[in-house]
């Protein structure tokens, strides 16, 4: 399939401004190609995610938000990108994207952790929020890509499994700052994942389109 970068909707441009709608309704068409939905079922294709706020949240890497996120992308291996762009995500596509067993974990944190909101989970979310966070699609041609890459991204207990041959290992701060998503293999859990970032990015033009009047 296609490849699809917009300069429009990088990681800097989105941290200044949302993109217009030209360049929302072109991400929005990539996520209603049938192709692509016959990629993911054959496993060819999974989603990465690095989060915001990265010099918070990383060691072992420098620079600010938009340096780390591109070093971030260079420890990507034996992957192809087919596409590549940032968002900021509304509340609403935080609740549906870590709702379920995301949630209640954050939300029966440990209440001596050095917290700004009241729970885990409302810290998280206004993290998520707060700042673009960089959607890559990625690709393998042998129906492998979710396995490829949830092994290069590592456990998500790095505070117990920390290993530094993986990139949570090398870059994670503690289970709660583990900086990057990596799709589970199953196919339904890339679709959901990409009709949750799709409807977001649906919601900001009809937000456009709104204030426009």
């Amino acid at each position: 399939m296609e490849t699809l970068y917009i300069p429009e909707a990088s990681r800097s441009k989105v941290a200044e401004k949302t993109p217009n709608i030209e360049t929302l309704s072109l991400l929005i068409e990539f996520f209603n190609d049938e192709t692509l939905v016959k990629e993911i079922e054959a496993g060819n294709i999974t989603l990465a995610m690095i989060r915001p706020e990265l010099p918070e949240t990383t060691i072992n890497i420098d620079g600010n938000d938009i340096e780390r996120a591109e070093k971030i992308e260079e420890l990507i291996e034996d992957l192809g990108v087919v596409t590549k762009f940032a968002i900021n995500f509304d509340m609403q596509a935080f609740d549906e994207f870590y709702g379920g067993g995301p949630k209640k974990a954050m939300l029966n944190c440990d209440p001596d952790r050095d917290l700004h909101h009241k729970s885990k989970w409302e810290e998280f979310g206004a993290t998520m929020t707060n700042g673009p966070t960089t959607i890559l699609v990625l690709h393998s041609f042998n129906g492998d890509a979710g396995k490829k890459w949830r092994d290069q991204v590592g456990h998500r207990d790095i505070e117990n499994q920390r290993n530094l041959s993986n990139i949570r290992g090398q870059i994670g701060r503690d289970n709660y700052s583990t900086v990057i998503h990596g799709s589970d293999p199953n196919p339904q859990a890339v679709l959901r994942e990409f009709e949750v970032i799709k409807n977001c990015l649906e919601r900001k033009i009809t937000t456009i389109f709104r204030i426009s009047k």
